[in-house]
């Protein structure tokens, strides 16, 4: 089974409120966060997709956060729009990893596969 929520708030929000639960921080599998950028190249014009993809296993079950940012053209730091989508991306993944932090939690990179 998987959980999948689309905006970091309501995946930070389902992390506070399983480690603050009974079985608290434990519940959450090995202790460990993956965290990375996941970017979807469009096949017809020079655009990239940019996700945030975090996740955690609780209990057995995945609870992941993917969140579409933005897209982005080329190389970013020639084109504004694509900087100010990487630049949101920056403040989502810091977001997780402060959270994590606060948890305790080991955050590692990639992302699960099913």
């Amino acid at each position: 089974m998987k959980v999948k929520f689309s905006t970091v708030d309501e995946f930070l929000a389902e992390l506070s409120k399983e480690c603050s639960s009974p079985s608290g921080p434990y519940a959450i599998d090995d202790q460990i966060l993956r965290l990375t950028y996941s970017y979807r190249q469009d096949p017809h014009v020079p655009l990239r997709y940019l996700s945030v993809v975090a996740g955690v296993v609780i209990r057995g079950k995945i609870v992941e956060l993917h969140q579409y940012v933005g897209e982005i053209m080329g190389d970013p730091a020639l084109h504004e729009a694509s900087r100010t989508v990487k630049g949101r991306a920056e403040q989502i993944r810091a977001a997780v990893e402060a959270k994590a932090r606060e948890l305790q939690l080991d955050v590692r990179a990639g992302m699960f596969e099913l």
